[in-house]
């Protein structure tokens, strides 16, 4: 007997952000849960294998073109903008986060020199490596690149081991 379904998988906040709803990934998400006998690890594992496997170029690259007239105080523009984070990430992004993260995107396409290619590259890179962190750690790697004005992380430095 299978003990997570989904109503107990449902009421992890990173639920809608990694599952995009889709049918597929969260009969996944279960099934890797139950494997592991682990909701923590099944969420771990399954977000390794849907941004390895299915990394969201587009709403990455909409999210780069978009971070370009990106202004802080516009929610209409906020919680837009953190709807394509979590795609991008496939994890809850807080509120909080969303101006840093957002602030850091548009120090990558500059430095890029607009070239919206290489930074969807960079970000690909950096989710698909196989290492898994909390979009908290993300975001203090993207704070620190802000402060010392240069692209640091081309992967996250911690690494959630299963």
């Amino acid at each position: 007997m299978n003990k997570f379904t989904i109503e107990n998988v449902r009421k992890n906040m990173s639920f809608e952000a990694l599952t995009q709803e889709q049918e597929r990934i969260i009969k996944q998400l279960i099934d890797t849960c139950n494997e592991l006998d682990s909701k923590v690890q099944g969420y771990v594992q399954t977000r390794k294998d849907v941004l390895r496997n299915e990394f969201d170029r587009q709403a990455c690259t909409e999210c780069a073109e978009l971070s370009g007239v990106y202004e802080k105080g516009n929610e209409f523009l906020r919680k837009m903008m953190k709807v394509m984070l979590e795609k991008i990430a496939r994890d809850f992004v807080r509120e909080h986060l969303v101006d840093d993260l957002v602030e850091n995107m548009q120090f990558k396409v500059k430095h890029f020199n607009g070239d919206i290619e290489k930074v969807v590259d960079h970000y690909e890179a950096y989710y698909t490596c196989g290492k898994v962190v909390p979009v908290a750690q993300t975001w203090r790697e993207r704070l620190e690149e802000l402060e010392k004005g240069m692209v640091i992380y081309d992967e996250p430095t911690l690494e959630w081991a299963i």
